[in-house]
């Protein structure tokens, strides 16, 4: 997980149309590329991606306090939307995930977790934090348990993974709520926030606390990645073949077993909305869009006045026949993606409907991906462990 057992941790809506001219690969064999060159385009990509997730956790942090500054129907669509962006900009960020970097494990080679639990666990429990249809008490909202980050950190997960207290998804369902009979988005009403009532107030509390939280550890990353210092300058030292298994380990692991198997295979066999990833504002179809950004960032080496070279022109030189493969697909896996549509009434269609299709073609290139990816490490002389479990 995000789908998020401790081994699992490893673990706009606009259509994606990414142009990919830039990482089209011609039969002839490549020029031997500058391999110091592609660790730093990487950790740029990173860097520049993590900056941009941070910068719109601001966007989505001033609109969450405006909508608690004067709590209504349009301030709370505001904060809604600005949520959906933020969400947006941090899914490409999973492809730099699975190999013990900052957002994986504690900078240092410390056995401390990094932030990613805390950021993005799934799926979420809702009457762990507030109440929920049946049981209006619920939740740590309704309990005198005291609202603070040490407090939220020492719950998140305490006795059972589906037991969320901080995230993306702690955020969402305080802005969303429960969806009526399981179909469309939460309908959460915004008279839940406001003032003078002691639920309201700590319901607030809450909402601004994880809100916050997000924000700072999304800092942290952000810092951690800045040219030249922290994780990224000893990340960039590493000998190549390391750090090329490492990237090729974090694409393989995502697009594989995070995405085809945990975020669409669970949620197809149960057919359970909750299984889906977002599933109170009904938008894990933008976080598939999202997390296949990422893929083509890495690939590439570019992002945001990033000029590459990226892994791609390593493995065109290594393997060009095996690197045209994989750019096919990931250009079936971002046209996929593209056409799938909210989850809620996909996973409500019975088996081998047509509904289903989309996630199904999506599995299959993703899966289809991730073997390619796996397939690199002979050629490049590089380790790479997909996480399977």
């Amino acid at each position: 997980m995000e789908k998020t057992t401790n081994m699992r941790k490893f673990r706009t809506v606009s259509a994606l149309f990414i142009s990919l001219a830039f990482v089209t690969i011609g039969c002839k064999r490549a020029a031997k590329p500058d391999e110091a060159a592609i660790l730093k385009s990487y950790a740029d990509v990173v860097f520049a991606s993590y900056k941009a997730a941070h910068a719109d956790a601001l966007k989505m942090q001033t609109a969450i306090d405006a909508f608690l500054a004067k709590p209504g129907d349009e301030t709370l669509a505001q904060a809604r939307n600005a949520w959906l962006q933020a969400r947006d900009s941090y899914g490409p960020t999973e492809a730099f995930r699975f190999y013990n970097g900052p957002i994986d494990a504690a900078p240092g080679g410390d056995l401390r977790e990094g932030p990613e639990g805390l950021l993005n666990a799934w799926p979420l429990n809702e009457a762990y934090i507030d109440y929920v249809k049946g049981n209006p008490k619920s939740g740590i909202i309704n309990s005198k348990q005291a609202i603070t980050r040490d407090a939220l950190v020492s719950l998140n997960q305490k006795k059972d993974e589906r037991d969320v207290s901080t995230g993306f998804h702690a955020i969402e369902f305080l802005l969303w709520g429960q969806a009526p009979e399981g179909k469309g988005t939460g309908v959460r009403p915004a008279t839940d926030y406001k003032t003078g009532n002691p639920v309201n107030e700590r319901r607030r509390q809450y909402l601004k606390l994880v809100t916050t939280m997000v924000v700072e550890d999304l800092a942290y990353l952000t810092n951690q990645w800045e040219p030249g210092k922290n994780y990224a300058a000893r990340f960039v030292s590493q000998e190549p073949r390391i750090a090329f298994g490492q990237i090729l380990t974090s694409l393989a692991t995502l697009s594989g077993f995070e995405l085809a198997s945990e975020r669409i295979g669970d949620a197809l066999t149960s057919g359970d909305r909750k299984d889906q990833q977002s599933c109170f504002s009904n938008s894990t179809n933008r976080d598939y869009v999202a997390n296949i950004r990422g893929l083509l960032r890495v690939y590439s080496g570019k992002f945001e006045g990033t000029a590459g070279p990226g892994i791609q022109d390593m493995i065109a030189f290594a393997a060009p026949d095996l690197s045209e493969k994989i750019l096919a697909e990931l250009n079936a896996a971002e046209k996929a993606a593209a056409q799938i549509g909210p989850l809620d009434a996909i996973l409500a269609s019975p088996a081998g409907s047509k509904e289903r299709e989309s996630m199904l073609v999506l599995q299959k290139s993703l899966l289809s991906l991730s073997k390619l990816l796996e397939e690199t490490g002979k050629p490049l002389n590089a380790k790479v462990e997909v996480v399977r479990e």
